[in-house]
């Protein structure tokens, strides 16, 4: 390997992953770390501006954030007086570098952030997805949900059921056996391959269905609408699941520096970030070429859909794809069904 290679390589490898979000030049500082010593909202230049200030170890640091984004998260802070000293706050993407001066004799590095600028506290936490919806709703929450285990509802088995018939129905496209001599005509429908997949899950969970007080017609009412759903995605979607198209504003990358990449679609596909202290489950998970797009799929019924926490989750999931994501890709998209 030349030494031209691995230089690029390392730079792939320390390149920020906010960047590739962020239109502006790339930024001066990929990421800080310090122990808070003080969170507070100050007037800077006339404008309302928080302000961290971290010890990073080496020196003090003064960050100044977006007010848009971060006053809500610096007035918490403020709010828990010296309980916050000492507490981990990792930031990324800090667009410029920072100005030192002097305070109380000591030097201090004041950094700007912009709107893409990412804050983590105590990042070695990791947090599912899922509970940021529990702490957007009530920070409780998260806290009575560990602590206390909920017990299994019709809704909690309709998602588990439609979640493994859509599982089932990728699988079988992967092995190549879908709509191969499951009928008398030796075709099978995508509707009749998920309606398979449920009956068989049905009489699996059939225990937890006579503990939440759900009749096996009851059910088989409420799922078949989200697998007709699923179906009239799948029937449009195949030929291209398999085969992401390039979109045509992307910038193809260059044959000499391409590597061979295998296309993957997963369902149910664990992701870690520490980088950002969270964790998630895709539902579903497609790459190929240059390019990652994730699907949630939510089998709650309402109105005014999609819900906030849905949106949660899809936001919560594009974060892993873009901490997780090959330098060489394009910003993975995002779909809510």
């Amino acid at each position: 390997m030349t030494a031209h290679k691995i230089a690029q390589q390392e730079e792939a490898k320390h390149e920020c992953f906010l960047c590739v979000l962020d239109p502006r030049p790339p930024c001066a500082v990929r990421q800080l770390e310090g122990r808070i010593l003080t969170a507070n909202e100050r007037t800077i230049n006339g404008e309302k501006t928080p302000v961290i200030i971290l010890d990073t170890g080496t020196a003090h640091a003064e960050v100044r954030l977006i007010h848009n984004y971060y006053t809500k998260f610096v007035k918490e802070l403020s709010e828990r007086g010296k309980s916050i000293k000492n507490l981990a706050l990792r930031l990324y993407h800090l667009p410029l570098p920072p100005v030192i001066t002097e305070y109380k004799g000591q030097p201090r590095h004041i950094y700007q952030t912009n709107s893409y600028t990412l804050a983590v506290l105590e990042p070695d936490i990791l947090l599912n997805i899922t509970d940021l919806n529990d702490a957007e709703y009530c920070p409780r929450q998260y806290l009575l949900h560990t602590l206390v285990p909920s017990t299994t509802s019709a809704a909690t088995i309709r998602g588990n059921l439609v979640h493994h018939c859509f599982k089932e129905l990728l699988k079988e496209h992967d092995r190549g056996e879908l709509m191969k001599g499951y009928t008398s005509n030796k075709t099978e429908m995508p509707l009749a391959t998920l309606q398979r997949h449920f009956e068989q899950a049905l009489e699996q969970n059939s225990l937890d269905l006579a503990l939440a007080d759900v009749s096996v017609e009851t059910m088989r009412a409420d799922v078949a609408p989200h697998l007709e759903s699923l179906a009239t995605w799948y029937q449009h979607q195949s030929t291209s699941l398999w085969d992401v198209p390039t979109a045509p504003d992307d910038t193809q990358i260059e044959k000499t520096d391409a590597q061979p990449r295998e296309n993957i679609v997963r369902a149910e596909t664990f992701l870690l970030a520490p980088e950002i202290g969270l964790r998630g489950r895709l539902d579903l998970l497609w790459q190929q070429t240059n390019r990652q797009s994730l699907l949630e799929l939510k089998t709650g019924g309402g109105t005014n859909l999609p819900k906030s926490n849905h949106r949660w989750q899809v936001q919560g999931y594009h974060a892993l794809l873009a901490v997780r994501r090959d330098p060489r890709m394009k910003k993975a998209r995002g779909t809510l069904l």
